[in-house]
C-alpha cells in the first residue's frame, strides 16, 4: 500500500508542480485522504525529480539562455529572480510551513490567487508587450522574484504566482512561463542539495525502493505535463486553472463542513 500511495503522490506532484494549481495544496489534501504522513525528505526528492523533468522539458529555453548573445543579461535577470526566494527559503521556509501547512491557509490561498489569475487573464493579458526574455527589465525581474516568495505559503503555486506577476508587468504568457521555470529550477534543485547537506542521512531515505518508484512517476508525469502545458501557452490557461483552483477550494470547504 505504501508503494501505491507514493506512486499516487508522485503523479500528483509531477502534474501539479508544472501547472499553476499548487502542488503543496494538492499533496496535503491527498495525504489526508490517503491517511499517510507527508515526509519532508520524500517531498524534497519529488521536487528534485520534477526539477530534472523541467531541465529536459525546458532544454531549448535553457540552451537559449546559455548560448544567446544576450547570455550575460539573461543570467543577470535570472539571478535577480532567484535570490529573494532563495534567501527566504533558507531563513523562514520550515517556520512558515509549520505554521501554514493546514487547510485553513490552503483554501483561501487557492481561491484568492485563483480569482487573481482569472482577472489578470481576462483584463491584462492582451496588454502585454514583452515577447522575449531579453525584454524583461531588471525591476520587473525583481517584482517577479518577490512574488515567488509568496509561493512559500501552501496553496499559492510557485508557477502560478510568478507567471501572474510576470503578466502583470507586461510579459506575454509564453515568455512568462519560460521565465517562471528558469528562476524556479535553481530553487528546486538547490532545495534538494540543501536538504542533503543539512541531513546527510536523508539520501538513505530518498533512495528507498518505494521512494525511487514515486520519484520516477513524478519525473514521467512532470515531463509530459510540460509538453502539454507548452501547447496551452497562447490560450487563456490562467483563466481555466483559476476556475479549477476556486472549485477545488470550494470542494475543500464542503469536505470540512461534512
Amino acid at each position: 500500500m505504501e508503494v501505491i500511495s507514493k506512486i499516487i503522490l508522485g503523479i500528483v506532484q509531477g502534474i501539479t508542480e508544472i501547472v499553476p494549481v499548487s502542488s503543496s495544496g494538492h499533496l496535503i489534501l491527498l495525504s489526508g485522504f490517503l491517511d499517510i504522513e507527508m515526509d519532508l525528505t520524500f517531498l524534497t526528492f519529488l521536487h528534485f525529480m520534477t526539477g530534472l523533468a523541467i531541465i529536459w522539458g525546458f532544454m531549448p529555453e535553457i540552451k537559449y539562455v546559455l548560448f544567446s548573445n544576450s547570455r550575460n543579461y539573461l543570467l543577470k535577470i535570472i539571478f535577480i529572480g532567484i535570490i529573494p526566494a532563495a534567501l527566504a527559503g533558507i531563513l523562514i521556509y520550515e517556520h512558515v510551513q509549520s505554521l501554514l501547512h493546514n487547510t485553513i491557509v490552503i483554501i483561501p490561498s487557492l481561491i484568492f490567487f485563483g480569482i487573481l489569475m482569472i482577472l489578470v487573464d481576462l483584463f491584462l493579458s492582451k496588454k502585454t508587450h514583452v515577447d522575449k526574455l531579453e525584454g524583461i527589465k531588471e525591476k520587473n525581474a525583481l517584482i517577479i522574484a518577490l512574488a515567488q516568495i509568496v509561493a512559500l505559503v501552501p496553496g499559492t503555486s510557485r508557477s502560478g504566482i510568478t507567471i501572474t506577476a510576470a503578466v502583470l508587468t507586461g510579459v506575454k504568457k509564453d515568455i512568462a512561463v519560460a521565465f517562471s521555470f528558469l528562476i524556479g529550477l535553481p530553487l528546486i534543485i538547490g532545495a534538494f542539495f540543501f536538504e542533503v547537506v543539512k541531513n546527510q542521512n536523508s539520501l538513505n531515505t530518498m533512495f528507498k525502493a518505494e521512494n525511487l518508484i514515486g520519484g520516477l512517476a513524478t519525473f514521467v508525469f512532470a515531463y509530459f505535463t510540460i509538453l502539454i502545458f507548452k501547447k496551452l501557452l497562447h490560450t487563456k490557461f490562467l483563466l481555466v486553472f483559476g476556475i479549477y483552483r476556486i472549485a477545488l477550494g470550494i470542494l475543500m470547504i464542503i469536505l470540512l463542513i461534512i
